[in-house]
């Protein structure tokens, strides 16, 4: 069969009205009274609809809609507020509702006779316009109480707010956070002093504390083989190094070997020596794969100084030399995971980071390879630390990672790019802004596509209190009053209290950066929507489950 092929204007009707459909379901979510959607949840084990309040979620919840071309601009929008939530946690419902009213404009306009490339243009220069506003409102995050109005706002969770301000607080904005999920009602956090590897010790005789389920060995040499360790020979220079080099006194000494696997006669040289108290040892296998393995023994090798042996390249353990080894002040392995903490190397530590930040850095890679350089950040750094959360069912459970995936996201921006005024307060003053940058532009058309663009800005502040079923005009017009009085740009409406409040003082606060980028993929999506004018159907399109 050959594919279906919808030419303008008929291609462009149907894709606004499913990027217009979803757009509106998904703009309901918008604030702190906003609606649910009932989900007829096909994966369920119980097979009993989901309530569902966040418009990430429900979008991937919208596998297809009936119209073959209306489902091509629901599938875009999607795809953009999937991406959005992937990026920076949260900002999906308001992404939506600012992409829908730039195309509602948009498309306005064009029926009126501008052109749909002028418009675009227009719209892309106000987009620098947006930024300038957005930097000079932010504000520096100046304690731990910002930090957790910040996590409050996007949240709405007071006690995993106060968790999450507490260790970003504590921690930085370089922070790696774990979640690990309780069949309670349950939250706490631990800090971990170091940096953590996905790895398992070797054998439990090796444990330390076996009722802990751990090893803690203080001041040890380190030893690294990337391959498996199984013969005597394999360990015994590292054995003459540690009886040759053992500290004065009576202090047994230290050793740590970190390999795919240590087994065999090697492990149990290493367990009958620790046994016999003649050596403190711990043997600890590194759990990730490929490349990733990889990058776990450089960091190793970085923050102990041991240099890593790999079998590919011919190296061999057993001509392991004293130059070879490096030092820890701990290693804490147990059954999942390994902490270890390095002793000195400051220098090659920082250049480490240096060319782990330009990573994370680089947009052009996929967000898991930016994670992982982050996660590796924080490691090498030892700001790591776990958040532990917990609900009766299994939905609040989900919900409640949910919304500690967005906190964790969100805060670090805000401690690397400061907070605005949330509620849509900040997107009504940079919607100011562009206004009066639009007069200044020579060709009408581009002028036309940033007033667009401004009205679009408007749209989540309306949309929050329509919610609330709330009149939006005449709080905007009072708003604007306050706002051209000075000091009134961080007036708002607090939806919570019902009333006209400073909002940071209501505590309604958002990363700067993340509105930032919301609203660039908004105009980015919307913008790609409006200028299409071919759409190609194909005949037996697959389903696909992730956006």
């Amino acid at each position: 069969m050959n594919p279906n092929v919808l030419l303008s204007p008929a291609a462009g009707d149907a894709l606004f009205r499913g990027f217009d459909r979803l757009a509106e379901l998904l703009a309901c979510t918008l604030g702190p009274t906003r609606g649910h959607a009932l989900s007829e949840s096909l994966t369920s084990r119980s097979n009993r609809p989901e309530i569902v309040d966040d418009a990430a979620v429900i979008a991937r919840r919208m596998m297809q809609f009936p119209d073959r071309g209306e489902d091509v601009g629901a599938m875009l929008l999607r795809q953009l507020v999937w991406r959005v939530h992937q990026r920076v946690g949260d900002g999906s419902a308001t992404a939506a509702v600012i992409a829908q009213a730039v195309l509602r404009a948009g498309r306005r306009l064009a029926a009126g006779g501008a052109g749909v490339m002028a418009l675009r243009t227009g719209m892309e220069k106000a987009l620098s316009v947006v930024r300038t506003s957005l930097h000079a409102q932010a504000r520096p995050v100046r304690d731990y109480g910002d930090l957790i109005r910040i996590a409050l706002t996007a949240t709405g969770e007071e006690n995993l707010s106060v968790a999450l301000g507490e260790m970003f607080h504590n921690l930085g904005a370089d922070a790696h956070i774990d979640v690990e999920e309780y069949i309670a009602p349950y939250i706490e956090r631990d800090y971990h002093e170091g940096g953590r590897w996905k790895a398992r010790i070797a054998s439990a005789y090796l444990y330390t504390d076996p009722a802990a389920h751990k090893a803690d060995v203080h001041k040890a040499m380190v030893a690294l083989f990337a391959g498996d360790v199984e013969r005597v020979d394999q360990i015994a220079p590292l054995l003459r190094l540690a009886s040759a080099l053992a500290p004065e006194g009576d202090q047994v000494p230290a050793i740590a070997v970190f390999a795919h696997e240590t087994r065999g006669e090697a492990l149990a040289t290493l367990i009958t020596n620790a046994q016999q108290k003649r050596l403190r040892a711990v043997a600890v296998d590194l759990r990730r794969a490929g490349a990733e393995r990889e990058a776990d023994f450089a960091d190793l090798a970085t923050i102990t100084g041991a240099r890593v042996f790999d079998p590919v390249a011919g190296d061999a353990l057993e001509a392991l030399t004293e130059r070879d080894i490096g030092f820890a002040a701990r290693v804490l392995a147990s059954p999942t995971d390994a902490i270890v903490a390095g002793e000195g190397r400051e220098a090659a530590r920082d250049a480490a980071i240096r060319t782990l930040r330009r990573k994370a850095g680089n947009k052009a890679l996929d967000e898991s390879a930016r994670d992982d350089a982050r996660f590796r950040i924080a490691r090498l750094i030892g700001q790591l630390g776990t958040l532990k959360i917990g609900a009766h069912t299994e939905a609040e459970r989900a919900s409640l990672r949910l919304k500690a995936d967005k906190g964790l996201r969100i805060l670090p921006r805000a401690l690397e790019q400061g907070w605005v005024p949330g509620g849509g307060v900040a997107l009504l003053v940079a919607a100011d802004a562009v206004r009066a940058a639009a007069e200044t532009y020579p060709d009408r058309e581009h002028a036309w596509g940033a007033r667009a663009l401004a009205e679009a800005l408007e749209a989540p502040f309306n949309r929050l209190l329509s919610n609330a079923r709330l009149e939006p005009a005449p709080l905007a017009a009072t708003l604007r009053a306050k706002r051209a009085r000075r000091g009134g740009g961080m007036w708002g409406y607090d939806l919570v209290a019902g009333e006209l409040r400073n909002m940071p003082e209501a505590g309604v606060l958002e990363a700067a950066g993340v509105l930032e980028d919301v609203v660039a993929a908004a105009v980015s999506g919307a913008l790609m929507a409006l200028t299409t004018e071919v759409t190609v159907l194909r005949a037996d399109p697959p389903t696909m489950t992730e956006p």
